[in-house]
Protein backbone atom coordinates (compact mmCIF):
# COMPACT_ATOMS: atom_id res chain seq x y z
CA UNK A 1 0.00 0.00 0.00
CA UNK A 2 0.86 3.74 -0.92
CA UNK A 3 -0.51 7.13 -0.92
CA UNK A 4 1.18 10.19 -2.75
CA UNK A 5 0.41 12.69 -0.03
CA UNK A 6 -0.74 12.79 3.49
CA UNK A 7 -4.22 13.39 2.43
CA UNK A 8 -4.62 10.82 0.07
CA UNK A 9 -6.15 6.85 0.31
CA UNK A 10 -3.88 4.68 0.30
CA UNK A 11 -3.56 2.48 -2.83
CA UNK A 12 -2.54 -1.16 -3.27
CA UNK A 13 0.74 -1.46 -5.19
CA UNK A 14 1.00 -4.99 -7.00
CA UNK A 15 -2.66 -4.64 -9.23
CA UNK A 16 -1.12 -3.03 -12.60
CA UNK A 17 2.16 -1.94 -13.88
CA UNK A 18 1.06 1.53 -13.80
CA UNK A 19 0.61 1.32 -10.16
CA UNK A 20 3.74 -0.84 -9.77
CA UNK A 21 5.56 2.69 -11.51
CA UNK A 22 3.88 5.12 -9.39
CA UNK A 23 5.01 3.66 -6.18
CA UNK A 24 8.76 3.36 -7.20
CA UNK A 25 8.60 6.90 -8.54
CA UNK A 26 7.63 7.71 -5.34
CA UNK A 27 9.92 5.66 -3.47
CA UNK A 28 13.07 6.87 -5.45
CA UNK A 29 11.75 10.60 -4.86
CA UNK A 30 12.24 10.18 -1.27
CA UNK A 31 15.93 10.22 -1.55
CA UNK A 32 18.69 12.18 -3.58
CA UNK A 33 20.29 8.73 -4.87
CA UNK A 34 17.52 6.15 -6.06
CA UNK A 35 19.87 3.37 -6.18
CA UNK A 36 18.08 2.03 -2.58
CA UNK A 37 14.63 1.94 -4.22
CA UNK A 38 15.50 1.06 -7.15
CA UNK A 39 17.51 -2.27 -5.74
CA UNK A 40 14.68 -2.91 -3.81
CA UNK A 41 12.61 -3.41 -6.82
CA UNK A 42 11.74 -6.73 -8.66
CA UNK A 43 12.02 -5.98 -12.48
CA UNK A 44 11.25 -8.03 -15.75
CA UNK A 45 8.83 -10.88 -16.60
CA UNK A 46 11.06 -12.73 -14.41
CA UNK A 47 10.81 -10.65 -11.40
CA UNK A 48 14.62 -10.19 -11.07
CA UNK A 49 15.78 -8.10 -8.08
CA UNK A 50 17.51 -5.24 -8.91
CA UNK A 51 20.32 -5.40 -6.28
CA UNK A 52 21.49 -8.27 -7.79
CA UNK A 53 22.95 -5.47 -10.29
CA UNK A 54 26.67 -6.26 -10.22
CA UNK A 55 25.99 -10.22 -10.12
CA UNK A 56 24.32 -9.47 -13.65
CA UNK A 57 27.17 -7.21 -15.14
CA UNK A 58 25.77 -4.03 -15.16
CA UNK A 59 27.51 -0.52 -13.63
CA UNK A 60 24.88 0.23 -11.57
CA UNK A 61 20.94 -0.11 -10.19
CA UNK A 62 19.72 2.66 -13.01
CA UNK A 63 21.48 0.97 -15.84
CA UNK A 64 20.02 -2.41 -15.22
CA UNK A 65 16.81 -0.62 -14.93
CA UNK A 66 16.94 1.04 -17.85
CA UNK A 67 18.12 -2.06 -19.87
CA UNK A 68 14.64 -3.77 -18.24
CA UNK A 69 12.80 -0.59 -20.21
CA UNK A 70 14.16 -1.40 -23.35
CA UNK A 71 12.19 -4.36 -24.67
CA UNK A 72 11.23 -7.97 -23.25
CA UNK A 73 14.09 -9.45 -25.34
CA UNK A 74 16.63 -7.75 -22.02
CA UNK A 75 13.85 -9.81 -19.61
CA UNK A 76 14.18 -13.19 -20.98
CA UNK A 77 18.06 -13.36 -21.54
CA UNK A 78 18.57 -11.83 -17.83
CA UNK A 79 16.20 -14.54 -16.51
CA UNK A 80 18.98 -16.97 -18.00
CA UNK A 81 21.85 -14.82 -17.06
CA UNK A 82 20.60 -14.56 -13.45
CA UNK A 83 20.59 -18.28 -13.54
CA UNK A 84 24.17 -19.00 -14.73
CA UNK A 85 25.55 -16.52 -12.56
CA UNK A 86 23.98 -17.70 -9.25
CA UNK A 87 25.59 -19.89 -7.29
CA UNK A 88 28.13 -21.52 -9.77
CA UNK A 89 25.04 -21.87 -12.19
CA UNK A 90 23.22 -24.16 -10.03
CA UNK A 91 19.81 -22.56 -11.00
CA UNK A 92 20.28 -23.70 -14.49
CA UNK A 93 21.94 -27.00 -13.96
CA UNK A 94 18.51 -27.65 -11.85
CA UNK A 95 16.57 -26.60 -14.63
CA UNK A 96 18.45 -28.72 -17.32
CA UNK A 97 17.65 -32.01 -14.78
CA UNK A 98 13.95 -30.56 -14.47
CA UNK A 99 14.59 -30.96 -10.95
CA UNK A 100 11.84 -28.36 -10.48
CA UNK A 101 11.88 -27.92 -6.80
CA UNK A 102 15.67 -27.28 -6.35
CA UNK A 103 15.22 -25.01 -9.19
CA UNK A 104 12.58 -23.18 -7.51
CA UNK A 105 14.83 -23.23 -4.13
CA UNK A 106 17.43 -21.42 -5.86
CA UNK A 107 14.97 -18.57 -7.42
CA UNK A 108 12.40 -17.88 -5.31
CA UNK A 109 13.93 -19.25 -2.13
CA UNK A 110 12.79 -22.22 0.11
CA UNK A 111 9.95 -20.37 1.48
CA UNK A 112 7.61 -22.04 -0.85
CA UNK A 113 9.67 -23.87 -3.03
CA UNK A 114 7.10 -27.38 -3.37
CA UNK A 115 4.40 -24.47 -4.53
CA UNK A 116 6.56 -22.96 -6.98
CA UNK A 117 8.45 -26.12 -8.20
CA UNK A 118 4.43 -27.41 -9.58
CA UNK A 119 3.88 -24.18 -10.98
CA UNK A 120 6.92 -24.52 -13.14
CA UNK A 121 6.46 -28.46 -13.69
CA UNK A 122 3.05 -27.83 -15.23
CA UNK A 123 4.21 -24.72 -17.23
CA UNK A 124 7.04 -27.07 -18.54
CA UNK A 125 4.24 -29.75 -19.46
CA UNK A 126 2.33 -27.10 -21.20
CA UNK A 127 5.31 -25.59 -22.97
CA UNK A 128 5.95 -29.40 -24.58
CA UNK A 129 2.66 -29.90 -25.78
CA UNK A 130 3.32 -26.88 -28.08
CA UNK A 131 6.63 -28.67 -29.44
CA UNK A 132 4.55 -31.89 -30.62
CA UNK A 133 3.80 -32.50 -34.30
CA UNK A 134 0.37 -31.68 -34.87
Amino acid sequence: MFRNSEEAPFRAVHVSQQREYEALHLARSFTNSSAGALEATSIGGCQILIAHWRLMGYASAEEMYQAYQQDERTHVFGFFEFCRRTANGDPLKRLQAHDWQGFAYYYNGPGNAETYAKRIESGYRMAQTLLEPV
